[in-house]
């Protein structure tokens, strides 16, 4: 039988802020075939806080909050410098997220992982590199 490789994506955790919640998580959705669930017990969760996590994810890995949220609540909730979000297969992630809309850079092969940067609507950068 034939099996077809295809991208795979996780992260530990990562906080983001967009102007609004909803059409960023629909981002992570149709870009990553991430998936909403129900918000975990989070510290300092906030109003409108969506959390979503990736196909593979046993948990959820992401963090949605809205801008005004964030600065009502005074928290600090960007993910520093950028977050970053490992795959599997560099390439097969590139061609995954290009797929998708999402523009990704060239890949960068030097020392360390080899990575590529996309950037969602709102104008966050994040990070794709590969596990070694």
């Amino acid at each position: 039988m034939f099996w077809k490789r295809k991208a795979r994506f996780w992260t530990d955790a990562i906080y983001l802020v967009y102007t609004d919640a909803e059409a960023g998580a629909e981002w992570w959705i149709s870009t990553f075939g991430a998936k909403r669930v129900a918000l975990p017990e989070w510290d300092d969760p906030l109003p409108n806080d969506i959390a979503v996590q990736f196909p593979d994810g046993e948990t959820p890995s992401i963090c949605i909050s809205t801008s005004e949220d964030v600065r009502r609540s005074g928290l600090d909730r960007a993910s520093t410098p950028h977050p970053v979000v490992v795959c599997n297969d560099i390439e097969l992630a590139s061609q995954h997220c290009q797929a998708r809309g999402a523009s990704p850079t060239a890949i960068h092969d030097g020392r360390g992982p080899r990575y590529f940067e996309i950037t969602d609507p709102d104008g966050n950068l994040i990070e794709i590199c590969e596990d070694v």
